[in-house]
C-alpha cells in the first residue's frame, strides 16, 4: 500500500508489518495511518522514530536496549491510531523509552523528553516557561538550590532564561539561569525564616497601665466592696416590704431607731467616666477614683439594678432602688451618707479604698410608714426675661400764640 503525499514513512511501515504478524492488523487501521489525513502526525512520528534510532546508534545500546526500541515503534502505531490504555502522545512514548534504555543500558541517551509534561496532550512542546509555573515556581517567590543551598528570588522569566536575585549561598547580585535548571528540578521553592522583631522598651506599655485593666481593679474594689456592705446589713432587709404597684416604693414592717435602718446600693451595674457624663435617674456616684492614660479624672457610678425574678431569669432585688425620693425636708426620714466622698484621683491604685454611699434613717421610723430620703434638688438657673424700659409718650410741638 503506498502512502500518500509522496513520503515513504519506512520506520512506520516496518512497524505496521511487525504488528500485522505479532498481534494482527487490520487493512482499514493501516489505511488510517498511511492514508492523508494524518500525514502531518505521521511525519511527525516517522522523523522521531528516525531520531530514536540515530541517538541508538550513537550510544551504541545493546541489543536487549534495541528491542525496547521495536516495543517504540510499537507503541507509536497504537498512539497514531488512538488506542486505549497507551501513551498521550509520540513524545510520551519517547520520554518512556529513554527511561528503558537507562533501566536496560545504566545510561541516558538523551534528555529531551526528561519531563512528559513538556508535551500537552496533542502532542505540541510546551512552553517552558508553563511547566515552571506548574511546578510552582512564579515570579517573586524564594528559592533554594538542593545542592549547594544558593539562595535567591524570582525576579523574572526571559524566553529560555530566568532572572534570580541571589542572596545567599554565593556572591549576591543579579544573575541569570537557564530554565532547564528548572525543569531537571535543581531548584525548589521555600519559605524563608522571618527575622525575629523585638519590641523595644515594651515595659513602657505593660498591661498594669492599661485603662481598662486599671478599670478591672477599681471594680473589683467596688464590687468588694458592695459584697461586705451587703452582708453586714443584710438582717435589716427582713423588716421592710418592697411596693411594686400602684407605684415603686419601701415600707417599714417594724420600728426602726435612727441610723439604724441602712439600705446598700447593691447592683452589678457599674460605670465610669468623666464628671461631666449624663448618666440615667438615680445613679449613685462614687466620686473621683482614679486618673486615665490621658491624664483625665475618672468617676465612678453606682447604677440601678431591680429585676423581678420569672420561671425563666433570676431575680435581683435591692430595695435601696425602690426608696421614693423627695427634696422637701420635712417629708424625708431617710438620707444618703456620706454626702462628701473623698478625692482619690491622685492615690495609686493598690492604695484606693471605694467608699459606698448607703442610705440611713435619719429619724425614728415607724411600722407602716414609707421611706422617703431626701434628694437636693439642683436648681437650674432661671433665664429672666428682661424688664424693657416703657419709653415716655413724645410731646406734640404746637405753634405759640401770636
Amino acid at each position: 500500500m503506498d502512502s500518500k503525499g509522496g513520503h515513504s514513512y519506512l520506520r512506520i511501515r516496518h512497524a505496521l508489518l511487525r504488528i500485522g504478524f505479532m498481534d494482527g492488523i487490520t487493512l482499514q487501521e493501516c489505511k488510517k495511518v498511511l492514508g492523508g489525513s494524518m500525514s502531518e502526525k505521521v511525519i511527525e512520528a516517522e522523523d522521531l522514530c528516525t531520531e530514536i534510532r540515530a541517538l541508538c546508534q550513537k550510544h551504541a545500546v545493546s541489543p536487549e536496549a534495541m528491542r525496547e526500541v521495536l516495543l517504540f515503534e510499537h507503541e507509536i502505531i497504537k498512539v497514531l491510531l488512538d488506542k486505549k490504555g497507551h501513551a498521550e502522545s509520540v513524545q510520551h512514548c519517547a520520554h518512556d523509552l529513554v527511561v528503558r534504555v537507562k533501566e536496560v543500558d545504566g545510561r541516558e541517551i538523551t534528555n529531551k523528553w526528561n519531563t512528559m509534561r513538556s508535551y500537552d496532550t496533542k502532542g505540541k512542546l510546551v512552553d517552558g516557561s508553563q511547566l515552571v509555573l506548574q511546578m510552582g515556581f512564579q515570579v517573586g517567590c524564594h528559592i533554594v538550590r538542593k545542592q549547594d543551598e544558593v539562595l535567591a528570588k524570582i525576579v523574572e522569566f526571559s524566553g529560555d532564561l530566568v532572572k534570580l536575585n541571589v542572596t545567599g549561598g554565593m556572591e549576591s547580585g543579579i544573575f541569570t539561569v537557564h530554565m532547564q535548571s528548572f525543569l531537571n528540578k535543581e531548584w525548589k521553592v521555600y519559605t524563608p525564616k522571618k527575622e525575629v522583631e523585638f519590641w523595644k522598651e515594651h515595659w513602657v506599655d505593660h498591661g498594669l497601665h492599661h485603662d481598662s485593666f486599671r478599670e478591672g481593679i477599681l471594680r473589683g474594689k467596688v464590687m468588694l466592696a458592695l459584697t461586705e456592705l451587703g452582708l453586714k446589713h443584710q438582717d435589716v432587709l427582713k423588716g421592710l416590704d418592697v411596693i411594686l404597684k400602684p407605684c415603686k416604693g419601701v415600707q417599714a414592717k417594724k420600728a426602726f431607731a435612727p441610723g439604724k435602718c441602712i439600705l446598700v446600693p447593691l447592683t452589678f451595674k457599674l460605670t465610669f467616666a468623666d464628671e461631666a457624663k449624663t448618666l440615667q435617674s438615680g445613679a449613685v456616684s462614687l466620686g473621683p477614683l482614679s486618673q486615665n492614660s490621658c491624664d483625665q479624672i475618672i468617676w465612678g457610678y453606682l447604677l440601678p439594678c431591680q429585676i423581678l425574678p420569672t420561671e425563666e431569669r433570676q431575680g435581683f432585688i435591692a430595695p435601696f432602688w425602690s426608696v421614693a425620693c423627695s427634696s422637701e425636708k420635712d417629708e424625708t426620714n431617710m438620707e444618703l451618707v456620706p454626702k462628701n466622698l473623698p478625692d482619690q484621683s491622685h492615690k495609686g491604685l493598690e492604695t484606693v479604698a471605694v467608699t459606698i454611699p448607703i442610705m440611713k434613717n435619719c429619724r425614728k421610723i415607724e411600722p407602716g410608714e414609707n421611706l422617703v430620703c431626701f434628694k437636693e434638688e439642683k436648681s437650674q438657673p432661671v433665664e429672666l426675661q428682661p424688664l424693657v424700659p416703657e419709653s415716655a409718650p413724645k410731646r406734640m410741638r404746637t405753634k405759640g400764640k401770636s
